[in-house]
């Protein structure tokens, strides 16, 4: 469970010293029931936020496959599914 927060602060860190996202899936949405602002989101939106989404996710999971820990459910199931926050936003649009 410590590594999984180290790796999800190391996260918050990279994307905190970045300036405000330009890109719509990496900012919050403040709409109805958190669905997506389609009337925001424009086509040229989609690659960046694949591309992000699918390197913090591959980072996510070398983090899991380097741990030295021995195997717990947390440390791998748990960390697996917490795993690729932006590529499922983007993907689930």
């Amino acid at each position: 469970m410590k590594k999984i927060t180290l790796l999800l602060g190391a996260i918050l860190l990279m994307t905190a010293c970045n300036d405000s996202p330009k890109n719509i899936f990496e900012k919050d949405w403040n709409t109805p029931d958190g669905t997506p602002p389609f009337s925001l989101i424009s086509e040229a939106d989609y690659v960046p936020a694949f591309e992000k989404g699918i390197a913090a996710r591959t980072a996510e999971i070398k983090a899991i496959t380097d741990n030295p820990d021995a195997p717990t459910f947390e440390n791998t199931i748990a960390a697996y599914e917490l795993s690729g926050e932006l590529l499922d936003k983007v993907s689930g649009v």
